[in-house]
């Protein structure tokens, strides 16, 4: 099942209260969901935790519970159906029944079916606190601090980010509510006494006028701060994990030092230096996380423009310039700079410019609701989108997408896919297109009927229904692993479904223990593959299929 956001405040709204069960004679079609919640780590029963149950059909009709001493619950007077079972306490992570990453396992009750024996395991969360100084032990104020983890999520192995929080007046920053695994930390700030715009000296000729060229004089507060992740080292490759066990609390404090400076000099034609633009630098962290460094452009007062304020090191530079009349976007992108000591700097036209492009269809593109393209490079990358008018052109105003393979679609309507793409300025195959970095790029997309399919079933093991099996639908392209795979979670009756999906062949698999699994590795599920079922999906059916749940290869 795939897990539902319920917000913390949703938890705290009034619920529907249970039904009390009807006088005289039990009622038939009624049915009883009970359980025990325990500590996943100790296995010790868990009272006073608040536990939300809501059909899955309508989540609005949520009822609560809470746990006695023995970790005991019981909602009473159910109807058949799927529930999605919520619980949390003071000390312990908000979780779904037997949550991984944002799937679940429903509660299911009727007939037949034993819903009254159900171990929910309650994860203890950790915490990671400590303080951020400079040199001389003063807190550094008003700094971001940037959390990872390294771990797998959907399917992908690499440092994922968490979340990013400021510190105090005193230097300290808190985050909470982690589980288990290996975290790193990044630390961007500005000293509070730094200078970055540059005084100049302007030399001048005999005749009492200014030289074409104006002497920086350089300031004993000119400093910045670099990039730091903790402990001290200026990338992660170096930097030192700070390993949490479930329920743990640990400490980590982090210390900046102050570098010179640097400044560039904007160098460009004339032409260029006339056009508004704009200039951002970014530290490229972790799974392409883009850290904002703030910076400051001024002038030396003879027409001379600079960027600087900031410590050396490697950078990716957003551009962006306008033009003069409309202020529509003419050039917009990347480039990456290494910067050792003041110089100049010369802005190239983005790495991959413009992205603009047609839509070519059949029949008339729908009214109401627009249709919307999107670009998508994989389930953590920042999705490029844009709307669709009535001509069906499509323009990126102001997008700046990285190098790489992104997948073609269309949202806003259920029954339009993308057929093929073609491209100018990239190379395209099929939905897949790759920007290569070599300038602005056409595309052309052709769509057509796109009513994706369903797939359910039920997942097994020696002729008995599994739960909690991670259930994947591989698409025979591989190329299509990085950006989406079908995924869901069998629940306590060892069904399973799937929506929306593509239609196509695919690969399905069912495994007891998908918990970090890089499903999207190729070596990774190698073992797996041989047992899988080959499935087609047709446009807009349902198919209906049964899994034996292999074990996890450890």
């Amino acid at each position: 099942m795939k897990l539902f956001r319920l917000s913390v405040a949703l938890l705290a709204s009034s619920c529907l209260a249970q039904q009390p069960p009807p006088a005289g004679r039990p009622n038939p079609n009624r049915y009883k969901l009970a359980g025990t919640v325990v500590n996943a780590v100790t296995g010790d029963a868990l009272g006073d935790v608040r536990l939300s149950l809501a059909p899955n059909t309508d989540r609005s009709e949520q009822m609560t519970v809470t746990s006695d001493e023995s970790g005991h619950f019981s909602f009473s007077n159910l109807p058949a159906g799927k529930y999605a079972l919520v619980a949390k306490r003071r000390g312990f992570r908000q979780q779904a029944l037997d949550q991984h990453d944002v799937f679940s396992t429903a509660a299911v009750v009727g007939p037949k079916l034993d819903a009254e024996h159900i171990v929910f395991r309650l994860q203890p969360v950790g915490s990671l606190s400590g303080y951020v100084m400079d040199e001389d032990n003063e807190p550094v104020a008003g700094a971001q601090v940037w959390l990872f983890m390294r771990t797998v999520a959907m399917g992908i192995f690499d440092s994922h980010f968490i979340t990013s929080s400021q510190t105090n007046e005193k230097g300290h920053y808190r985050f909470t509510s982690l589980g288990p695994g290996s975290y790193f930390l990044a630390v961007t700030a500005q000293p509070w006494y730094a200078q970055g715009q540059q005084r100049f000296i302007m030399p001048r000729n005999p005749a009492g006028q200014p030289e074409t060229e104006a002497e920086m004089e350089h300031s004993p507060f000119d400093v910045a701060y670099p990039l730091t992740y903790y402990s001290g080292a200026s990338d992660i490759a170096a930097a030192t994990p700070v390993k949490l066990g479930t329920g743990d609390n640990a400490t980590a404090n982090i210390i900046l030092r102050a570098v010179p400076s640097v400044h560039l000099r904007i160098q460009e034609p004339p032409e260029d230096a006339a056009r508004p633009r704009n200039i951002q630098l970014f530290h490229e962290g972790p799974g392409g996380t883009r850290m904002y460094v703030n910076t400051m452009q001024y002038g030396n007062g003879i027409g001379g423009m600079y960027i600087g304020g900031f410590a050396p090191g490697h950078y990716e530079v957003e551009l962006r310039r306008f033009d003069p009349k409309d202020g529509k976007p003419l050039e917009v992108g990347t480039q990456t700079i290494d910067v050792s000591g003041d110089g100049t700097f010369e802005p190239h036209p983005a790495a991959n410019g413009l992205i603009s492009g047609k839509i070519v269809t059949d029949r008339p593109l729908p009214d109401g609701q627009p249709l919307v393209v999107q670009l998508r490079a994989g389930p953590f990358s920042t999705v490029v989108s844009a709307q669709i008018p009535a001509d069906g052109s499509v323009t990126f105003p102001g997008v700046v997408a990285k190098p790489g393979k992104y997948e073609v679609e269309i949202a806003g309507q259920s029954d339009i896919g993308v057929q093929s793409v073609s491209a100018i300025g990239a190379k395209a195959s099929g939905r897949m297109v790759e920007l290569t970095g070599a300038g602005p790029v056409e595309l052309t997309i052709v769509i057509g009927s796109g009513k994706r399919g369903e797939v359910n079933g039920l997942a097994g093991q020696d002729e008995k229904p599994v739960a909690g099996a991670m259930v994947l639908l591989l698409p025979e392209d591989q190329r299509f692993w990085k950006t989406f795979i079908p995924r869901d979670q069998s629940d306590t009756d060892g069904s399973f479904t799937m929506g929306q999906v593509p239609p196509g062949k695919y690969r399905a698999i069912a495994i007891d223990d998908g918990d970090e699994l890089e499903y999207t590795n190729l070596d990774v599920m190698q073992p797996y593959l041989d047992a899988a079922q080959w499935v087609t999906v047709p446009p807009g059916g349902k198919t209906k299929i049964q899994l034996a749940v292999q074990s996890r290869v450890k």
